[in-house]
């Protein structure tokens, strides 16, 4: 069964286990592209890719989201998300379920991937570079994502048995 299929009904164990394995594909991809900026873009240095709208900058934020709060201290960086994702995981036994699934998924392989920044080198490696938005990474679109996937479906009940 394809992750999005099934969406509404109950939560099986498969289910359960391709949310999971979304997550972590998340985590490992982000995890890979961020060492790989690492190597080849030295800190604050950018790459156009796309000439005056696409770029690859290396920044090291030490803030929380979007660069803000640049001050707070990375113990308490890293205490903020253990919080908010415990308050997440704690509140989807309410809201588990079809594209709630995928939408936890995304939030919480976001915010491992920019946790484990936080563990491994005291800060979040953000690389994606648009010039008219702060740089961001593959982990704060998926958490993004999540959000918003989240939100809309929450604003729609699933029927039981069926897609919603």
């Amino acid at each position: 069964m394809h992750l999005l299929q099934g969406l509404g009904g109950e939560e099986t164990g498969d289910v359960k286990g391709q949310a999971l394995l979304l997550a972590a594909g998340l985590v490992a991809i982000d995890q890979a592209l961020k060492m790989a900026v690492e190597r080849m873009v030295p800190s604050g240095h950018s790459v156009p890719l796309i000439p005056g709208i696409l770029s690859l900058t290396h920044v090291a934020n030490p803030g929380l989201a979007l660069g803000l709060f640049r001050n707070v201290p990375p113990p308490l960086a890293i205490l903020l998300t253990l919080t908010a994702l415990l308050a997440i995981l704690y509140n989807r036994v309410r809201w588990r379920g079809g594209r709630n699934d995928v939408a936890f998924s995304l939030i919480l392989g976001g915010a491992l991937g920019n946790l484990l920044d936080r563990l491994r080198v005291g800060h979040v490696i953000d690389y994606v570079d648009l010039r008219y938005w702060p740089v961001f990474n593959l982990a704060d679109i998926a958490v993004t994502l999540g959000v918003v996937l989240l939100l809309v479906t929450l604003g729609y009940p699933q029927k039981q048995g069926g897609a919603a």
